[in-house]
């Protein structure tokens, strides 16, 4: 099954600046109710006022985007640990990306994460981690940095948060789509691309260039 990305803004009122403040953590939450990732960034787009959101919301077919990232959102801001909990005054919403988790419950009333949630949510925070340079300490629960039961399972059950992080340090050996076809070295070869951000969006305006890059590249005797 194929993983599907969607852009669904959140409302502005939803959202705040960083204040120039650079991302240096990443804050994993479960949404504490039966949703999808959908649901969600639906929810966070067409309510304003809400007083809290996330970066990104995550279930087993799909990785919604709704806070952008050069924005903070309002999800790890309110301490209930007396100032006691080992990442309070160190991560804050202005200095980090806060992913929720969808999660379902088990018939004795359990909250759990889908398999294909985890992995999701596993595959996302590995790309976060490389593209801002962020290392395996710096990646934490809600609970970490408050004191707030979140991402419940993961609290409660500490073994399965463990794992998580152990997965986290998996190398993945496997060359990457463009390393494999060679085409995108040859692009960078040639000057259309500078190389960097392979696997990122290109705005309209990089397409262009590239595109104009390449027609040179054609004209050339």
């Amino acid at each position: 099954m194929s993983l599907v990305m969607l852009n669904m803004p959140a409302h502005p009122t939803n959202r705040w600046s960083r204040y120039g403040q650079k991302i240096e953590y990443i804050v994993l939450h479960y949404v504490g109710a039966v949703s999808t990732a959908k649901n969600n960034g639906e929810y966070f787009a067409n309510t304003a006022n809400l007083g809290a959101s996330a970066h990104y919301f995550v279930d087993e077919t799909t990785v919604v985007s709704s806070v952008p990232l050069q924005e903070s959102a309002g999800h790890c801001g309110v301490d209930y640990s007396g100032a006691r909990a080992p990442f309070w005054g160190k991560c804050c919403n202005r200095n980090s990306i806060g992913i929720e988790m969808c999660c379902k419950k088990d018939s004795r009333g359990n909250w759990y994460l889908e398999p294909e949630t985890v992995t999701n949510a596993l595959t996302l925070v590995k790309m976060l981690m490389q593209r801002y340079g962020i290392d395996l300490g710096h990646v934490v629960r809600h609970y970490d940095v408050c004191w707030k039961i979140c991402p419940e399972p993961w609290v409660r059950d500490e073994s399965q948060w463990r794992a998580f992080k152990e997965r986290l340090e998996e190398k993945n050996t496997q060359p990457k789509w463009y390393e494999k076809s060679g085409e995108w070295a040859e692009a960078k070869k040639l000057g259309i691309t500078d190389g960097t951000r392979p696997e990122d969006k290109a705005t309209r305006a990089e397409v262009a260039a590239m595109v104009l890059r390449a027609k040179k590249l054609e004209a050339r005797p």
